[in-house]
């Protein structure tokens, strides 16, 4: 068990004193007890206080991960979701150029897949706004995704994806 200065491992309570400016913190710090003096070291305990199996699951544990790793995960946010969209909402429901039959691009068959295909699109940002809702996520996001001016915005950007989709012959890059 590994404890925050000002822990004692003998009591596993906190210490009435306060804590000493970060300055004054010795790098590997033991315990105190509650006058505020070093606690002996004990059998199987480690220095800063912690047991041998702390220490070796501490070891183990995954390490901070860098700015670089960040940047990519943030990335990754970003342009995962834009190609999940585009896959369901462009590829799935809209005719292929190269795949399906002439008869797909007829206007009246064409006008009503696309219309399908943005209904989708905007009812899936409503949906969004109930799973945020149920989960409690806090900062607007569900008052966000239920706005009719990001709704009308969200459709805007639906049919010029689709365009893009189709002026580009069928190309998910492009909407993405």
């Amino acid at each position: 068990l590994c404890l925050p200065y000002g822990f004692s491992t003998k009591f596993l309570s906190a210490s009435p004193l306060p804590h000493p400016p970060a300055a004054d913190r010795p790098a590997h710090h033991r315990p105190l007890d509650q006058r505020g003096n070093p606690l002996p070291q004990q059998q199987g305990e480690l220095e800063g206080g912690c047991t041998e199996d702390a220490a070796r699951d501490k070891a183990s544990s995954p390490k901070r991960k860098g700015p670089s790793h960040i940047a990519l995960g943030c990335l990754r946010a970003l342009i995962a979701p834009g190609i999940l969209e585009e896959v369901i909402w462009r590829s799935v429901l809209l005719p292929h150029p190269s795949v399906d039959p002439p008869a797909c691009f007829h206007p009246a068959p064409l006008l009503t897949t696309i219309v399908i295909s943005n209904m989708g699109f905007v009812l899936m940002h409503v949906a969004n706004a109930k799973a945020c809702e149920r989960a409690g996520v806090r900062g607007g996001a569900a008052a966000t995704f239920q706005d009719r001016r990001f709704l009308t915005l969200a459709g805007v950007l639906g049919l010029a994806c689709t365009s893009a989709y189709l002026f580009t012959g069928g190309s998910l890059w492009a909407p993405v």
